[in-house]
């Protein structure tokens, strides 16, 4: 859900930079661009290390309480 609503914000932002500087030229757009998928890669970061945390919190679990 937080990777969704950074990726839906974060895409308005651009939109909103976007037509601001509409005059600006292919520069600005490609910027807007970078930013937007650098972004992207941040919210997939967030995704795997959020995954890779409960992976490990059930690793740790079964470890400690649940084996015998």
């Amino acid at each position: 859900m937080t990777t969704l609503l950074i990726v839906i914000s974060h895409r308005g932002a651009a939109e909103r930079l976007a037509r601001e500087m509409l005059g600006q030229g292919p520069e600005v757009a490609a910027e807007v661009r970078r930013a937007q998928r650098s972004v992207l890669w941040r919210a997939l970061g967030l995704l795997a290390s959020m995954a890779f945390g409960l992976v490990l919190t059930a690793a740790v679990l079964d470890k400690l309480f649940w084996q015998t």
